[in-house]
C-alpha cells in the first residue's frame, strides 16, 4: 500500500519522457478519482488537441472509465475483434451492453466504423474511439480532429505494447506484476524506483501518467457505479 506523498506524487521523468507526456491530468475534465486527501483527480479526457491514451487493467475499472466518459456526453465507437480473441480485455458486445446499461440506448456505444474520423465532435459530446485488441496495443495513427480520443485498454503488457505506451499522451495504470510494471517504466523512460509503486496499489487505485507527473488515485465509485459494477 502507498503512504503519505507518493499516493498523489512522484519523482521527477526524463526530460525526454516530459515533452512526449503532455496531457494535464489536474486540469478541468472527467473525475478520474480521489486523491489521499480525499480530492478530485480530474483528467482531460478530451480536448480541442486530439488525445492519445492507454489504459492498463482489468475490465472492472475499464467499465467505470468508460461509464465516465459516457457521462461527459462522448459518442463511442469500439474497435475490438470479433469474434474476441483470448487477451482482450472484453468481447465487443460486452462493450457494447455496457453502453446500452449506461445510457438506456444503444446509439452512444458503436461498432467502429470505418468513417469514425470524419465524426463530427464538440466539447459537449467528443468522440471515444476504444481499441481493445489484446496485449500487443498495435499502435494506431493518432486521431486527427479536434474532441477526438484514442483509448487502447491493455489486459496486461507486453514487449510488443511499449510503443502504444511510449506514444501515448496519457497512460492510465492498475497494480501490475513487477515484469509488466518494468515494461511500462522502461517504455514512459521512468526511474526504477516506480515498478515497486505500480505494484502495491490497491485494487481500485489508479496511477495516471501525464503533464511530466504521476497522480495516483482512488477510483471511488459512486453508487450506482457500485451497484452496476461491483
Amino acid at each position: 500500500m502507498l503512504t503519505g506523498s507518493a499516493r498523489t506524487t512522484a519523482p521527477e521523468v526524463s526530460a525526454n519522457a516530459a515533452a512526449r507526456l503532455v496531457f494535464p491530468v489536474d486540469a478541468d475534465g472527467l473525475v478520474l478519482g480521489r486523491d489521499s486527501t480525499g480530492r478530485p483527480v480530474l483528467l482531460r479526457m478530451f480536448d480541442s488537441v486530439p488525445r492519445r491514451v492507454v489504459f492498463i487493467g482489468g475490465w472492472w475499472a475499464a467499465q467505470v472509465l468508460l461509464c465516465r466518459c459516457l457521462a461527459v456526453g462522448a459518442m463511442v465507437a469500439v474497435d475490438t475483434p470479433d469474434p474476441a480473441e483470448a487477451d482482450v480485455v472484453a468481447e465487443r458486445d460486452r462493450w457494447l451492453a455496457l453502453g446500452r446499461l449506461a445510457t438506456g440506448s444503444a446509439g452512444r456505444v458503436r461498432p467502429m466504423p470505418a468513417g469514425v474520423g470524419d465524426w463530427p465532435a464538440t466539447a459537449a459530446q467528443p468522440v471515444l474511439r476504444l481499441r481493445d485488441r489484446g496485449a500487443t496495443g498495435a499502435a494506431e495513427p493518432a486521431p486527427g480532429r479536434p474532441w477526438h480520443t484514442d483509448l487502447t485498454v491493455l489486459p496486461a503488457v507486453t514487449a510488443a505494447a511499449s510503443q502504444a505506451i511510449a506514444d501515448a499522451d496519457v497512460v492510465l495504470v492498475q497494480r501490475l506484476p513487477r515484469a509488466d510494471a518494468d515494461r511500462v517504466c522502461a517504455a514512459l523512460e521512468l526511474g526504477p524506483e516506480y515498478a515497486p509503486l505500480l505494484g502495491a496499489m490497491e485494487n481500485e487505485m489508479v496511477a495516471a501518467f501525464g503533464g511530466g507527473v504521476v497522480r495516483y488515485s482512488w477510483l471511488t465509485p459512486t453508487p450506482l457505479e457500485r451497484q452496476l459494477f461491483g
